[in-house]
């Protein structure tokens, strides 16, 4: 029961002394894909993204307690896998049933452009932080909406008897939510670096269009898709804290 007592009373004074810093601050980073975000198999519900760069704003405001209120505004940009996206494209279009018995000629002759995902994220929430020397370890939950650029990927193809055009793309925004955990050092009363690792799950919708012709007939599909959005960031940033 003593020791009971000296762990709160210690606690206690460490966190009265501390005290908990608001703050503002700008983040870089690397954003990771995972699973069907970073997916390379299924044409259609894969994202076949690359890690890229991200850059987040953020800010907590605590009013006297360990928990504060606060938002973040982030950004992130990510390759495309085009190769792999390339050559699912061609097997689905190729065993379509509808396929007017056209062949894809060598990738050569074939026009072939693929953009990058990117994502803009306007999040508001909680954020738990507890000060310790010259850390403040932090724990938050945020949601909101994130506005969501599908790379547009085109492959097209012509010759005097046979058509092709293939193109995925679209803009959705989507209600995503992110949880992570930080550490700040404070450099000075005003100044800090701050480290984090957030995940950000969300979802995004995009259109696919398919249009072949040849001499013996054509393709035209056009399909609504959906890939899940899921990735693993990691930042470094510089903080003010007030």
């Amino acid at each position: 029961m003593k020791r009971t007592l000296l762990i709160i009373l210690a606690l206690s004074t460490l966190l009265s002394v501390s005290g908990q810093n608001s703050y503002i601050g700008i983040n870089l980073g690397l954003s990771i894909p995972g699973t069907e975000f970073a997916g390379s198999e299924n044409l259609f519900s894969d994202g076949f993204a690359v890690s890229g760069f991200s850059i987040e704003f953020d800010g907590i405001y605590f009013p006297g307690s360990i928990i504060g209120i606060g938002g973040m505004m982030g950004f992130g940009s990510y390759y495309t896998l085009q190769d792999q996206y390339y050559n699912n494209a061609v097997d689905y279009l190729e065993s379509h049933a509808d396929n007017p018995e056209f062949q894809f000629p060598d990738r050569s002759e074939v026009l072939f452009e693929s953009g990058f995902w990117n994502i803009i994220n306007l999040m508001a929430g909680p954020e738990l932080a507890v000060p310790f020397w010259d850390f403040q370890f932090g724990i938050r939950a945020m949601g909101g909406p994130s506005f969501i650029i599908t790379p547009k990927k085109t492959i097209s193809y012509e010759s005097t008897y046979e058509n092709m055009l293939v193109e995925a793309r679209g803009t959705d925004i989507s209600l995503s939510y992110m949880y992570g955990a930080s550490l700040m050092y404070f450099l000075s009363p005003g100044t800090s670096i701050r480290i984090a690792a957030d995940y950000l799950s969300g979802k995004s919708n995009y259109n696919f269009n398919a249009f072949i012709e040849t001499p013996l007939g054509e393709l035209d599909e056009e399909t609504t898709n959906s890939v899940k959005i899921n990735t693993m960031q990691l930042f470094v940033g510089l903080s003010y804290a007030f």
